[in-house]
């Protein structure tokens, strides 16, 4: 879904107000295959909460630098595990082969899978 500069102009004062959760719905409602990303930052659970409430079936990605802190690591666990996240986390080849991890669906720091 590609909103023009003209069509945000028109759609924000509509929104404005709105509960979060309906303008969610809205949005999903008009996506063709919707997909989310999150960084797993403290803020993007709000979010995430909010598509996850609409469909647990949505992609969420997460394109991991391999450089996240382990707090970092096991907050993306915690919040994928509680909110049932579709979660696809995609790794550069180069962390990959740094990290010694031959298979490319092998297990990476806590237990993430590359996909």
């Amino acid at each position: 879904m590609i909103i023009s500069e003209e069509e945000v102009r028109y759609l924000n004062p509509r929104l404005k107000g709105i509960p979060p959760q309906e303008i969610i719905a809205w949005a999903l409602g008009r996506a063709n295959r919707p997909v989310v990303t999150t960084n797993f930052r403290p803020y993007a659970a709000s979010l995430l909460h909010g598509v996850s409430c609409e469909s647990d079936s949505i992609p969420v990605i997460w394109c991991d630098t391999g450089y996240n802190t382990a707090q970092t690591y096991r907050h993306a666990l915690e919040v994928t595990d509680l909110l049932g996240l579709n979660l696809k986390v995609y790794v550069n080849m180069l962390i990959i082969k740094k990290n010694g991890l031959k298979n490319k669906k092998k297990s990476l720091n806590l237990g993430f899978l590359v996909v």
